[in-house]
């Protein structure tokens, strides 16, 4: 069978193919990458999770109430605290830390509690932005891979 009449045009779509695929492989090791940072990040957030019990329970042995003992320090219950999303979790972490730690009824234990619960949303903070970064890396890499398939779809002159 004669190809020289689709020759340019087989040789344009195996180089566009050959980039497209190339791309896709990057594409994938970016979304690996992001999949961990992401399982990372709910390890954290788990670690957080506990430490934020664990003050609740050391609250309630200095006599707050058992219902909810952040409510004195203007915070949500435990479990509504660790149902918010990620940062805002982190964040309302840090400011009930230093609500209790603002507080003279509190004791050694209970400070020592919330300074662990304070120093694990800040681990969850720094995971949360490595999985933004990584976002940001497949977000990029999926646009340049679909920029190569683009490119290749424009007839030659003729």
């Amino acid at each position: 069978m004669d190809t020289r009449l689709v020759k340019d045009r087989l040789g344009r779509f195996e180089r566009v193919h050959r980039t497209f695929v190339n791309a896709q492989k990057k594409v994938e090791r970016r979304r690996v990458q992001l999949n961990a940072a992401q399982a990372r990040l709910a390890e954290c957030d788990a670690v957080q999770d506990e430490a934020v019990d664990t003050l609740a329970r050391a609250l309630i042995a200095d006599g707050e109430p058992r219902g909810n003992p952040f409510d004195p320090f203007g915070r949500p219950a435990p479990g509504t605290l660790m149902r918010l999303p990620f940062a805002e979790e982190a964040a309302a972490v840090h400011k009930l830390v230093a609500a209790v730690q603002r507080s003279k009824d509190v004791s050694k234990a209970t400070i020592q509690a919330a300074q662990a619960a304070d120093k694990t949303a800040g681990v969850v903070e720094e995971a949360l932005g490595r999985s933004a970064k990584l976002q940001d890396t497949v977000r990029d890499a999926r646009r340049t891979r679909d920029a190569s398939g683009r490119d290749g779809n424009r007839p030659s002159p003729r």
